[in-house]
């Protein structure tokens, strides 16, 4: 079913890309570029779905996405931001955004994030994937969760492996595991490992991730990426990395 889809961004790129993704969706963009002009469009026009970047010149996207919501209660909306952060995730999740995407957005991702908006009301009665996040760093972990609410994932969150084991060998159902390598306990390497060597876990999809790429190889005498794949992960991260472009790779295995 065709969607009308109101594209609000100032960078000419993005509205481009954007059209044309929506185009091959079979959706009709009407793009603007500034807040205001946005407001004035919803005026004459109706809308099923707004993408929007939220900052803007003059209107910024936060009063685009109230102005919105007000008009077209029924209708989708999806936050776009080049600079990614826990306060601007916690805003618009606040004013109950469907989804909210850093940019560059990745085009796989940012199609399936349009699909499962503009479906949502059919997918209410679906339960949604639920993902299991690891991490020591209790304000980058806060963060994924935000992230992962804002995409309609159900995360937990644990602090170490010993606490991710313990949930995963209870028989708690997991879609999918994202994890750090260095964690207090024994590593995500070794809980990869584990899921990976166990009948019932090991068709889990594993992420892994790690800023410590020296401490690994002085430890393990090789890459962190090399080890990562010995112990069986289906992909792997370097951090620092923007949560919203680890949330798209998490939607890849989902």
């Amino acid at each position: 079913m065709s969607s009308v889809v109101l594209v609000v961004d100032d960078e000419e790129g993005v509205r481009y890309a954007l059209g044309r993704l929506l185009s091959t969706m079979g959706h009709r963009a009407i793009s603007v570029a500034s807040g205001e002009e946005a407001l004035e469009t919803m005026e004459t026009q109706s809308f099923d779905l707004l993408i929007t970047d939220l900052k803007l010149p003059g209107i910024d996207g936060t009063q685009v996405l109230r102005s919105f919501k007000s008009r077209f209660p029924k209708a989708g909306t999806i936050a776009l931001t080049g600079i990614p952060s826990y306060e601007s995730a916690t805003a618009v999740a606040e004013l109950g955004v469907d989804a909210y995407l850093g940019k560059p957005f990745d085009r796989e991702a940012m199609g399936k994030v349009i699909n499962r908006t503009l479906r949502r009301e059919e997918k209410q009665n679906e339960a949604p994937k639920k993902v299991l996040l690891v991490e020591d760093d209790l304000a980058f972990l806060n963060f994924l969760k935000t992230a992962c609410r804002l995409q309609g994932l159900e995360a937990m969150g644990v602090a170490s492996a010993e606490e991710a084991w313990t949930l995963l060998a209870s028989g708690r159902p997991i879609d999918i595991v994202l994890t750090d390598i260095m964690l207090p306990g024994f590593s995500g390497i070794e809980l990869c490992s584990r899921i990976k060597s166990d009948a019932g876990l090991k068709r889990i999809p594993v992420i892994m991730m790690t800023g410590s790429k020296d401490a690994i190889e002085a430890e393990m005498k090789m890459s962190p990426e090399q080890a990562a794949q010995k112990a069986g992960a289906d992909f792997f991260l370097a951090k620092p990395a923007d949560p919203f472009e680890i949330i798209a790779h998490l939607e890849r295995f989902l």
